[in-house]
């Protein structure tokens, strides 16, 4: 019964592929029913009902590795990895850490997702202060502000935000602080989420970096042309630009952060003039 009454909602999907659908997302622990009406398991069954077989089965099967980080587990993430950073990093000019959000210097002042990050972190610093007495943990919600003569002689500058992708916003927002004298050795760069493909180009360029989750490629990483092949045909369908396929920097990701990154493949958040309308994580 409830199949059918879900079904009725999207009358050309299959019961078969309702099914698999409903059970992907039990599996993955996603709502079926959304507090706030997103309504993802709807729109993800009538997204799926607008493309063709071979269409549907690819993004069903790249669903499977989907990562969805939702706001609640933004504490543990940042948990884990910055207990990474306290066990690995020396430490050089002192048990001072100064923390503040990722940002290029054209979003100071902007509400980005660093600065929601660093927001959640604040709510927690006294128990994070307490876990780690040893050190001094200070913050500031933005690179303007950050006492610069302290990160050159006894503290060091720990840039934080929740998802990387290609790394290029990562050397914009460092390149405020290299333009004023503050080396890489000076700074830590903590990500919630990342890219591998980014995470290493950034480690070949001299920045030190902790990521509490580390992703893969989601077609090419595999080696699958075919898979390759289909994609194309769905961003042909739903009008991707050039600068978007595959997501930004063809960095097929499959990740949903509090807002979904750009470098997520497009057909999962990109709408266009009622081309893809259900996509189920719009930005």
């Amino acid at each position: 019964m409830y199949l059918k009454g879900k079904n009725q909602r999207s009358p050309d999907l299959s019961i078969r592929d309702m099914a698999r659908i409903r059970e992907l997302f039990i599996r993955k622990k996603w709502p079926i029913q959304d507090s706030f009406d997103d309504n993802v398991f709807d729109k993800f069954c009538k997204m799926i009902a607008e493309l063709d077989k071979e269409q549907g089965e690819l993004i069903i099967e790249l669903t499977e590795n989907f990562l969805w980080i939702q706001e609640s587990e933004y504490s543990r993430l940042f948990s884990s990895v910055f207990n990474a950073f306290i066990q690995s990093y020396e430490f050089p000019r002192g048990k001072k850490i100064y923390l503040c959000p990722l940002l290029p210097e054209e979003d100071f002042g902007k509400t980005k997702s660093s600065v929601f990050l660093l927001y959640m972190v604040k709510a927690h610093l006294n128990a994070i202060r307490s876990k780690y007495p040893e050190f001094s943990i200070e913050y500031t919600d933005s690179p303007s502000k950050v006492n610069l003569e302290s990160v050159k002689t006894d503290c060091t500058l720990c840039l934080i935000d929740d998802f990387i992708g290609t790394g290029e916003t990562v050397e914009r927002a460092t390149q405020y602080f290299l333009d004023r004298q503050i080396t890489k050795d000076e700074m830590v760069i903590l990500s919630l989420v990342g890219m591998n493909f980014g995470i290493e180009s950034l480690k070949s360029k001299g920045y030190q970096m902790y990521t509490g989750v580390g992703r893969d490629k989601g077609i090419t990483s595999n080696g699958s042309e075919e898979q390759a092949e289909i994609m194309r045909r769905i961003e042909k369908k739903i009008g991707v630009s050039d600068d978007f396929q595959f997501g930004y920097g063809a960095s097929e990701a499959l990740v949903k952060m509090m807002r979904t990154p750009n470098n997520t493949f497009p057909i999962y958040w990109f709408q266009n003039k009622g081309k893809n309308k259900y996509a189920p994580f719009p930005r």
